[in-house]
């Protein structure tokens, strides 16, 4: 038997390197009830300063801030900044204040619809480019801004069902504001919560939304493009707002990858959450419902849960749930209740999901994008020959990947336990030779027997912490370790589990039936041989499978009813022939002409 004990020294290492570089680390985002560290104020301080072009930044501050991370979406830290601004020193105070004055920009555009006003300038560094290819005396930058905003608010609002935002108590008149600057470098744009809607019962804000004057300053997808998408993620944060602010931290991750998804939705092909997969797929140790760089590629849960259950409305319901004070895992978990699912269930899912990306995409069962997806990094891949043992740890609501190629034929096992097992389901992925896909959720310590699996199968086995840490403790999600072990058996194949399976249809009417197809379990990937021989024995029929002469897969073989030389043969019983590694087996079946 090989044992194997995994380490994550050097997972933990460079996780908690990653929190210390990025803004959106579990130290920073927090509420009032948090006593931040000088340290903490000054990334939140810096944070909001790199939100701005750097003509806007206090030069005493400039190069200080050209270190700091890049956003593409800061509304969540100005957010906390304006919650937490009564912390800062009076001059940081001031600086901050300007932040959240409304822009005033010399020039307007309301479209006829009279929902939405674009505030711009031609001139100045807050300047659009000037093209009016259609001499409507309105840049077509800012023609595209208005359609952008009518398309989102028609999809998310008459399409998905969610609420339209709040309205801003008439300040710039009646409609939503959009203001188009000058903004940070690689930032895109943020949704500003400007007062709370006093006449509702919930937490909910009246917004306005600043974007990028260009989308030519760091930005992964510039130009119009990059304005699109924007617009539908930011439209959606307004929305969210119209619903409830986050009460705790680790309810911002679930704002931003809904935001994310709003993105492909309505731009479908823009993709620009391409940038954000190979990060999430090539570490994944942060917890689902922690907020941080590596994390934004979650976007794809939504995906997921869309592509699934084949309704959006899914996806709107924990929002309606939140309304009323919810947290949001609790949320998620109560809306997949409603379809007859939970959390946890779907978490595994989801993991297995991802494993099914980049060479190993399949678009009708699983990402219709995932090609184009990168490759999760498996934290294990041994050779299976009898029993392999397995011992590990994760953190609260991730998932991890161990590979196994099978080295003989034979039924396979796996069992094993887990600490808090109640929190845990397993998920085995059964690659077959040939690219059979199958795969199992369940208990580990029920244990399950995989059945027959053929020589050089791969068996991905992936433990699922589904264990959900909220509330506003974010660095408990870190050190939440949760020890699991497993151990995947191999025995030898029985007479009985390999050889030929079924044979359909039997009989094989001629013409109703375009084929007749034999399946088995190969003994090895080595060379099959079939042959389809008369009931006195005569071969009519001879392929070799490794050149895929009629093979429909590792284990199936078709056969339209001709015989070697193209010639139909007559009515009657007929035998097929398996052979393979001194192993060979007989079946009859039935041809009928009609």
């Amino acid at each position: 038997m090989k044992s194997i004990k995994v380490n994550t020294t050097g997972f933990l290492f460079l996780f908690f390197s990653l929190l210390t570089t990025e803004i959106f680390s579990q130290q920073i985002f927090a509420t009032r009830t948090i006593d931040y560290t000088e340290q903490q104020l000054q990334g939140l301080f810096l944070g909001a300063l790199a939100t701005l072009s750097e003509d806007r930044i206090p030069l005493a501050y400039r190069s200080r801030v050209a270190g700091e991370p890049k956003l593409k979406c800061p509304t969540f830290l100005l957010l906390e900044v304006k919650r937490n601004l009564d912390l800062f020193s009076p001059d940081q105070q001031s600086i901050l204040k300007q932040i959240f004055i409304r822009p005033q920009l010399p020039l307007h555009y309301v479209k006829a619809t009279g929902q939405f006003k674009i505030h711009y300038a031609t001139s100045g560094r807050d300047s659009v480019s000037s093209v009016d290819s259609n001499n409507s005396g309105i840049p077509d930058f800012v023609e595209e801004v208005a359609a952008s905003l009518e398309r989102s608010s028609r999809m998310a609002v008459n399409d998905l069902g969610y609420r339209q935002p709040p309205d801003d108590a008439g300040v710039d008149g009646p409609e939503y504001d959009v203001y188009i600057q000058s903004l940070g470098n690689g930032v895109y744009g943020e949704t500003f919560a400007e007062e709370e809607v006093t006449e509702t019962p919930q937490n909910d804000f009246r917004s306005y939304i600043r974007i990028d004057n260009d989308f030519n300053n760091g930005h992964f997808t510039s130009g119009v493009p990059g304005a699109q998408v924007t617009i539908a993620h930011e439209y959606l944060h307004a929305i969210q707002f119209g619903y409830r602010t986050f009460k705790t931290n680790d309810e911002i991750f679930y704002y931003e990858l809904s935001s994310i998804w709003m993105e492909d939705v309505v731009y479908d092909d823009v993709n620009d959450y391409y940038q954000y997969l190979p990060g999430y797929f090539q570490a994944r140790n942060s917890p689902f419902n922690q907020f941080t760089g590596a994390n934004l590629g979650e976007a794809i849960w939504n995906h997921f849960l869309e592509q699934k259950f084949e309704d959006r409305a899914l996806l709107r319901r924990p929002w309606e749930i939140m309304e009323s004070g919810v947290l949001a895992m609790e949320a998620i978990d109560r809306s997949l209740r409603e379809r007859g699912s939970t959390f946890a269930d779907e978490l595994a899912e989801f993991a297995v999901w991802n494993y099914f990306t980049g060479s190993r995409a399949d678009a009708i069962n699983f990402y219709e994008e995932g090609s184009a997806y990168p490759e999760v990094t498996l934290n294990g891949d041994f050779d299976l020959t009898s029993e392999i043992s397995v011992n590990d740890s994760s953190r609260a609501s991730t998932f991890r990947y161990y590979k196994f190629t099978t080295l003989t034929s034979g039924g396979i096992v796996i069992t094993g336990s887990a600490e808090n097992a109640e929190n845990w389901r397993f998920a085995a992925i059964i690659i077959k030779p040939g690219n059979s896909v199958d795969f199992h959720v369940f208990n580990i310590l029920a244990g399950r027997s995989l059945g027959f699996i053929p020589q050089f199968s791969e068996i991905i086995v992936v433990p699922v912490n589904a264990l959900v840490v909220d509330g506003d403790d974010l660095p408990q999600l870190s050190r939440t370790f949760l020890n699991f072990d497993f151990k995947i058996q191999s025995t030898p194949a029985t007479a009985s589990e390999q050889g030929i399976k079924d044979i359909s249809p039997n009989p094989f009417f001629i013409p109703r039936h375009p084929k007749v197809v034999f399946r088995f379990e190969p003994v090895s990937s080595n060379v099959f041989e079939v042959k389809v021989l008369t009931s006195d024995g005569r071969v009519v029929k001879t392929a070799n499978l490794s050149d895929g002469s009629g093979a429909l897969g590792s284990g199936a073989f078709s056969w339209d009813g001709r015989n070697d030389k193209g010639e139909a043969v007559a009515s009657g019983v007929y035998i097929f022939l398996l052979k393979q590694d001194g192993f060979h087996q007989f079946r009859k079946f039935a041809v009928i002409h009609e």
